[in-house]
Formats: structure tokens, sequence, C-alpha cells
């Protein structure tokens, strides 16, 4: 869901997860959306892109894209704000957010 790893697993085999989660998610949007359910249809989109976005972020995958190992006991890093943490605005490059603007959009094509 965050686009990271558990200790001791391969990033192959997380990355795959991560797949694996959004098509279901997708899959659950798309019958939602068909259903003529729009609320419960964005909730299940949203559930997708959450990883999407994360996968860009320096506190989900190193700099070569790797996922990272998630310890749920170090809860520091993430931005509350812009001036401080390790995940803020100037984080975002036009490439990134390019990137994101493309998978995103996807995503809500497949569903509507």
């Amino acid at each position: 869901m965050h686009a990271m790893r558990e200790k001791g697993q391969s990033p192959e085999s997380a990355m795959q997860l991560t797949n694996n989660f959004i098509a279901e998610r997708i899959a659950a949007a798309k019958k939602y959306a068909d259903a003529g359910n729009p609320k419960c249809a964005l909730i299940a989109l949203g559930h997708a892109m959450h990883p999407v976005m994360d996968a860009s972020s320096p506190m989900h995958r190193t700099p070569d894209g790797q996922p990272k190992v998630w310890n749920p006991w170090w809860p520091f890093g993430h931005s509350p704000i812009d001036e401080i943490g390790s995940e803020t605005i100037w984080d975002l490059t036009p490439a990134i957010l390019q990137q994101q603007k493309g998978a995103l959009n996807a995503l809500y094509n497949q569903v509507f």
C-alpha cells in the first residue's frame, strides 16, 4: 500500500505485491463505478493511487527506485509542513509531477 517492502523481502517481490494491490483496487473501483456507486469507486481509486504517489517519495524509495524497508517504529521523516522533514514540495521535480500526472490519469481512466 505504501510502495515499500518488509524486512527480508526482495525489492522485486515488494514491487509485484504493490502492482497486485493496485490492480485489485482498480478492479474494485471499476466494479463500483459500473454499479453506479461513484463514492465507493473513488475511495477504491484513491487506495490504488496511494502507492503510485508513494513510489516517488524519498521516504518510500531509494534514489534508484527500489522500495525502502518499512519500519513502523520510525514515524519521523514525513514532512508535516514544507519547512521541515524529508518529503517536501521541493522533492517534487517537474519530471516527477509529469510522471505522476500521467500515471494517476491512466488509473482514473481505467475506472471511469
